[in-house]
């Protein structure tokens, strides 16, 4: 497969659905505030492509900017990550989660 291939294969992949969420940061309005992906929940796919934005416990569309520090815990079949492009991401060291070593690669869109 050649690099052009991938990209489409990348940009065909719908996002994940089913993942859990909770709060990326606390501050006063909780539900304004931007969500994290903390768990697959029970999720097989293969790619992951997390979504820009997300419906909050409150009923309300709010950015997903992280990826919790457990969120792939157990799972062995993920072998792509595909996140937003939005600059509002939290910080790599949320990123690290996910060892080289397990072969994931990880990929803005």
């Amino acid at each position: 497969m050649n690099y052009y291939d991938y990209i489409n294969i990348i940009k065909g992949t719908p996002e994940t659905q089913g993942l859990e969420y909770d709060k990326a940061v606390m501050w006063l309005h909780s539900e304004k505030l931007p969500l994290g992906v903390v768990s697959l929940n029970g999720c097989t796919d293969k790619i992951i492509k997390i979504p820009k934005t997300a419906v909050n416990s409150y009923g309300q569309e709010v950015d997903v900017i992280g990826i919790g520090c457990d969120a792939f815990q157990g799972n062995t079949n993920v072998t792509d990550v595909i996140l937003p492009l939005v600059s509002e991401w939290l910080a790599a060291a949320h990123l690290k989660v996910v060892p080289p070593s397990k072969g994931y690669t990880f990929h803005g869109r």
